[in-house]
């Protein structure tokens, strides 16, 4: 939802949808371990890394399920341990 919400017109959102389509991508729930981390997160990061409520949950959901985060968003993600972020830039 983060990924559609950053599309600016509908051509950005409809290349994003191919482009997750050709990845495969798929949308992962919310169990009680992620929101308990994501509470966390907030707690922890929130005021001093500037860390939101979604981007708690992307980081939390990707530590519960051992997966890494591909995110150009090193200012909020970068700060968050256990977390594998896997950088890249627009």
């Amino acid at each position: 939802m983060e990924l559609v919400q950053g599309c600016r017109n509908r051509q950005e959102l409809t290349r994003l949808k191919k482009d997750l389509d050709r990845r495969k991508a798929r949308i992962l729930p919310l169990s009680e371990a992620i929101s308990k981390r994501a509470a966390e997160l907030v707690e922890s990061h929130a005021a001093s890394d500037g860390l939101m409520l979604a981007d708690a949950l992307i980081a939390a959901t990707a530590i519960e399920q051992g997966l890494s985060l591909a995110s150009g968003n090193v200012k909020h993600f970068g700060v968050v341990q256990g977390l594998e972020l896997v950088v890249f830039e627009v």
